[in-house]
């Protein structure tokens, strides 16, 4: 009962008269999206209630609650700040193809929920405009220490060969590295990358002394999994970045694109023959040795992946726009499905049709088709637009940085759908917003003043 008794507790900080707690009310919500952190286990959290599957489900409760309890000032907030019209779109799109699921496909109304979820967090953009911007700025500040903590145990779990931290999406998945005894666990932080973004970029939330120290704990842990992917273009965006910003930018950027355009050229007829001889062949994968765990990471078993499902769902017109629907692995009409290029399930020997591994476009079109892709990358591009635009602290540079590595990693991981990315970042956006509203008001107090 832990879940509800911290329900209870929010909404007490929420309405409490003394305001410098309602702050708390915020780490409440990111302890639910982290799946408690990754340090409570979901089970003490969720204590078997019915409805609830994910931590973040509590988040929910909260957000919905708090858009009816506090409605009219909700409707005020949107009209003070100027909406990002693409995160209305997504969310809109996402309801009308939940609606399309149950009605048109006649998919459970319980599984359609189940992918509906992670899209209805968006709202909480509005939750988070309730506050003031300090306690938005203390809450990113608390979760980037925390994220050094958890990122801490994450390390020690190589040494001690204990799992020591939970997972944020639950289940903790541990692999030998290739030809060596380094076991390789991928229950990283949660809000590793943008935490190890705000440290490098000296947002001031933690002592000098300390930050060199913070850095490498939190750049260690990216290291930890050796994932060859992230390694490269996380620490190769933020260094890139940071050049960028120095005074001879102009000759290392030149030389930098040259390199990249050498290396391009150098490379495109050998990644369109791959590219040709995957499309070809997706059969052979049935039973070729990329079903193995060892193999997922190649580019060719993800550009297959995607290409099975994409040419599936483009055969009729409305499958292009809704893809297969809101649809999950344990359903009725994923079991008519037969893609063949996909994860073994080694409970039941057969390909995996619906969940993809860390494939996440094949998702994507899967459960929305071309239309929920268009949308997720409308979003980013926004979102890094508006950040560009007003660069006015470390954390509105760091979010953008953050967009960047998020978008680039989507072709290697599902850190582009997933709930902390998606809270987070839109925390760091009502911070901005709140700011600009703050500084607007300022001048305009200032202005009246010298009148």
């Amino acid at each position: 009962m832990l879940g509800i008794s911290l329900v209870i507790i929010h909404f007490l900080f929420f309405f409490s008269k003394n305001k410098k707690n309602k702050k708390i009310c915020l780490l409440i919500f990111f302890f639910f999206v982290s799946n408690g952190f990754q340090i409570i286990p979901s089970e003490f959290i969720s204590f078997g209630l019915p409805m609830i599957s994910k931590t973040y489900d509590f988040s929910l409760i909260i957000i919905i609650l708090i858009h009816i309890i506090k409605f009219k000032r909700i409707l005020s907030s949107k009209e003070k700040f100027k909406q990002i019209k693409s995160i209305n779109y997504l969310i809109t799109f996402s309801i009308i193809c939940s609606l399309y699921s149950i009605a048109v496909l006649d998919y459970e109304a319980i599984d359609v929920l189940r992918v509906l979820r992670p899209y209805l967090l968006f709202f909480s953009l509005s939750y988070f405009y309730l506050f003031t911007k300090e306690d938005l700025l203390y809450t990113i500040k608390s979760i980037t220490i925390i994220t050094i903590f958890i990122s801490i145990l994450y390390l020690l779990q190589i040494p001690t060969n204990t799992i020591l931290i939970g997972s944020p999406s639950g289940d903790v998945n541990t692999n030998l590295l290739t030809g060596t005894s380094w076991i390789r666990y991928y229950n990283t932080p949660m809000f590793l990358i943008i935490s190890f973004i705000l440290v490098v970029f000296q947002v001031n939330f933690i002592n000098k002394k300390v930050r060199y120290l913070s850095i490498i704990i939190l750049g260690l842990s990216i290291i930890a999994p050796a994932h060859r992917s992230m390694l490269i273009l996380t620490f190769g965006i933020i260094i890139v970045y940071y050049i960028s910003k120095t005074n001879f930018r102009n000759k290392i950027i030149s030389g930098i694109a040259l390199f990249c355009a050498i290396l391009y050229l150098s490379n495109v007829d050998i990644f369109l023959k791959t590219a040709s001889r995957t499309y070809q062949n997706l059969n052979v994968f049935e039973s070729s040795k990329y079903k193995q765990q060892d193999e997922m990471n190649t580019f060719s078993y993800r550009l297959a992946h995607f290409i099975e499902r994409a040419q599936f769902v483009s055969k009729e017109p409305l499958e292009s726009i809704f893809g297969l629907g809101f649809i999950t692995e344990n359903s009725t009409s994923a079991n008519k499905l037969h893609f063949n290029v996909g994860l073994l399930d080694v409970k039941t020997n057969k390909i995996t049709q619906i969940d993809t591994g860390d494939v996440v476009w094949s998702l994507l079109i899967l459960q929305g088709g071309w239309m929920i892709i268009f949308l997720n990358i409308l979003v980013v591009y926004t979102l890094y637009s508006f950040f560009n635009k007003h660069s006015i602290s470390k954390i509105a540079e760091s979010a953008k940085i953050y967009l960047l590595i998020v978008i680039t990693l989507s072709f290697f991981s599902t850190e582009l759908i997933n709930v902390g990315f998606r809270c987070i970042i839109l925390l760091i956006l009502a911070y901005v917003k709140l700011s600009i509203y703050d500084e607007k008001k300022t001048k305009t107090i200032q202005f009246s003043l010298k009148k």
